[in-house]
């Protein structure tokens, strides 16, 4: 069994908890469990790599302790997805709609991927979300090996 991270919710104090982090600068605690998925995900090996995240991720929850989760089965639709998900394989969703999850587009800095995404994040969250303009600026400049001063 793994969980990936796409479906695991939980409001930040209680991330904090989990992940064992401490309030203040979350840097070093990262960094350490960062190294700890370094090795699988530098792997050649397909599926070592791939669901590094997903082998961290479900090493937490046993740690932290399984009973301490809420499962929810949500159901799938006629494809085979999880209801209230837009999907990258078939990228469409309805503004009438509420959706719980998404699974990313490939490519997601290339401009046409994150117009896209950006319309979505705008629907779905309440409030100003110009923060995502200047990520994915700073995110591709980063790209192209320029500095961001």
């Amino acid at each position: 069994t793994m969980f990936p991270l796409c479906y695991v919710g939980m409001n930040a104090d209680k991330w904090r908890e989990f992940l064992g982090l401490s309030i203040g600068n979350p840097v070093p605690y990262l960094l350490r469990d960062l190294h700890e998925m370094e090795t699988q995900a530098q792997s050649v090996e397909f599926c070592e790599y791939w669901y590094a995240d997903q082998r961290f991720l479900t090493k937490k929850v046993f740690e932290f302790g399984f009973e301490h989760f809420d499962s929810i089965e949500r159901g799938k639709d006629s494809s085979g997805l999880p209801l209230k998900r837009v999907d990258r394989s078939n990228w469409q969703w309805d503004r009438e709609r509420s959706y719980v999850d998404c699974h990313m587009l490939k490519k997601s800095c290339t401009d046409e991927s994150f117009k896209k995404t950006y319309d979505l994040v705008t629907h779905v969250l309440s409030g100003n979300q110009s923060w995502m303009l200047e990520y994915q600026r700073k995110f591709k400049a980063l790209l192209a090996g320029q500095s961001l001063e």
